[in-house]
């Protein structure tokens, strides 16, 4: 899914994405997984916890 953004990024401006903003990239959609797993995880337990 992220080297899909990638390519359209590169069809758009012509020019490959460097390292370094793939990187970044990476890291932002890692933070953003864990944080839903977080919630979610958080979520189960309040339910088992509260009924």
């Amino acid at each position: 899914g992220g080297h899909l953004m990638y390519y359209i990024v590169e069809i758009i401006t012509g020019s490959p994405v460097s390292e370094k903003v793939m990187e970044i990239g990476q890291q932002l959609g890692m933070a953003l997984l864990f944080t839903l797993m977080a919630l979610a995880i958080y979520n189960d337990i309040n339910r088992l916890i509260g009924g």
